[in-house]
């Protein structure tokens, strides 16, 4: 891809990472569990010990033809509980490696992230979970803010590097500003921090066992179907483990998908060259945009998260964009107790 078409991308996924809603449940401290019903909660211990890999794979389709398919990245990391107590538990992220799957075709972008691979390796987040095992807190976010801010810089360098007329029609300043911007607080430093939000994305909810559909989102043309369940005793499972399975479809029309895409032009290009943009494709544009977001979340009986993937497909006119987002488990101990996956695999949808 070239690099003038990244970031324009990569922040209309963003948009629509926030599109459709995702699971739905009721919150623990509102509902008794029952027999008919799956708690999310933690019941872990002090020293507990975690390790994962997450993996984000990337998909474009035109017309019934693959055009890129490919592994964008996989890291492994290990989250520690460092301390357990009545109101919560307190637990690092502690980073181990990250490799990413270089693009022959752009050398831009595969210096780049070498560059904010080697400037992140060392960086473990340290994070607070109720008692439930939802997300509170991060420790040192203002640490880790800082780091991104550098991080913002050596990108940007690297992408307004080249002479292809990039500062042109999207000013640095201007997305620079956007950038700095998302995470200058420690809601938008969490936010970059998916693993975290993804591993405890439940907790502190119960759901409902069996097929429930869900229309409780603000948009008419959006519903969520859930499949909530125990899972089967397998090699590496524990009794009791569960699954929530989730599919939300949201559609927009063709003026909802020229409102929101211009949004983003707005956003970063010139304003002289957005306001071109924009009136394009309120003339051009005649179809709208479907989004589904796919969720399989697999669970350990005490809380901790076995499994988690969820997955969003655009359809956009004739081309539909997949991605997928999967942390999957590969070692666990458990108050002395440690198993480790002798056959790791990742798997996808």
């Amino acid at each position: 891809m070239k690099s003038n078409f990244v970031i324009p991308l990569v922040v209309f996924m963003s948009v629509c990472l926030g599109i459709g809603g995702s699971v739905a449940s009721h919150g623990v401290k509102d509902l008794d569990v029952q027999d008919s019903t799956i708690a999310v909660v933690a019941y872990f211990w002090k020293g507990d010990t975690m390790k994962y890999v997450l993996t984000q794979t990337a998909l474009t389709v035109d017309d019934g033809d693959t055009l890129v398919s490919d592994t964008t990245f996989s890291e492994e990391f290990m989250i520690v509980v460092l301390d357990s107590t009545a109101k919560g538990y307190k637990m690092e992220l502690i980073p181990l490696s990250f490799e990413y799957k270089e693009d022959p075709t752009d050398d831009v972008a595969n210096g780049m992230m070498a560059t904010l691979q080697d400037y992140f390796k060392d960086l473990k987040a340290v994070f607070t979970i109720d008692e439930y095992g939802a997300l509170k807190s991060l420790d040192n976010w203002k640490e880790v803010r800082d780091r991104m801010k550098g991080g913002i810089k050596i990108m940007l360098d690297s992408l307004y590097s080249t002479p292809d007329g990039l500062e042109k029609f999207m000013p640095r300043s201007q997305l620079e500003g956007l950038l700095t911007l998302m995470y200058s607080t420690e809601a938008g430093v969490l936010k970059g921090y998916d693993e975290l939000t993804t591993l405890f994305l439940l907790h502190g909810n119960v759901f409902d066992i069996g097929r429930t559909t869900v229309d409780d989102t603000d948009k008419d043309s959006s519903f969520t179907t859930l499949y909530v369940g125990y899972e089967p005793l397998d090699e590496y499972g524990t009794e009791l483990d569960y699954n929530i399975f989730g599919t939300t479809v949201t559609k927009y029309t063709a003026d909802e998908t020229s409102d929101m895409l211009g949004g983003v032009f707005n956003i970063l290009l010139d304003d002289t060259i957005a306001n071109g943009v924009n009136r394009a494709l309120k003339d051009s544009l005649d179809f709208g945009m479907t989004v589904t977001q796919v969720e399989d979340y697999h669970l350990f009986f005490n809380g901790w998260p076995k499994l988690m993937r969820a997955q969003k497909i655009v359809k956009f006119g004739s081309r539909t964009k997949i991605t997928t987002d999967e942390i999957d488990w590969k070692y666990r101990s458990w108050r002395q107790y440690a198993v480790k996956r002798d056959e790791y695999q990742t798997t996808s949808f």
